[in-house]
């Protein structure tokens, strides 16, 4: 259905219409969660680029885009890629939605990942403590992305006893 919406979109509204740049997000995260990841990565990095001629680099749809594109990177193995453009997306997030946005915090959570994954866990560690702070205070205790940031904090300090940077 994804596919089918994304090619009538472009039929109707052209590539750089923003409904069709949504429809091509919507349709990389289905392929993403098919683990179809070299398509979805391709068909997102059309996308950031086609949100970021059309909206604009701070545009929540633009930084949404480019947070599921580092998280798509990462699935590649393009990790080191994936650090750069989640600390940018969340610098931009910060900076446009606000560091209590749930989007916000859902980026630097996902960084506090990408960061222990290439080694500099001892910023995971500090960047996961103050998410996790602002996602009890926002999100409440219970919240799934709150709870899931206790795993990854869990997670991260033990990626510094195994020998990661302290």
């Amino acid at each position: 259905m994804d596919e089918d919406t994304l090619q009538r979109r472009r039929r109707l509204y052209g590539d750089d219409h923003p409904d069709t740049l949504a429809s091509a997000d919507n349709l990389a995260n289905g392929l993403s969660a098919l683990g179809r990841c070299e398509e979805a990565l391709a068909l997102r990095e059309e996308t950031l680029a086609g949100r970021r001629r059309v909206l604009g680099m701070d545009h929540p749809g633009t930084l949404r885009t480019a947070h599921n594109l580092a998280s798509d990177l990462a699935d590649v193995g393009r990790v080191e890629e994936a650090v750069v453009l989640c600390e940018e997306t969340l610098e931009r997030q910060q900076r446009v939605l606000g560091v209590d946005h749930p989007g916000t915090l859902l980026t630097a959570s996902n960084l506090v990942i990408r960061l222990a994954e290439v080694g500099r866990v001892g910023e995971a560690v500090v960047l996961c403590e103050e998410t996790l702070e602002c996602q009890r205070r926002v999100l409440g205790e219970k919240h799934s992305d709150t709870l899931h940031s206790v795993e990854v904090l869990e997670w991260a300090k033990g990626q510094r006893v195994d020998g990661g940077e302290s």
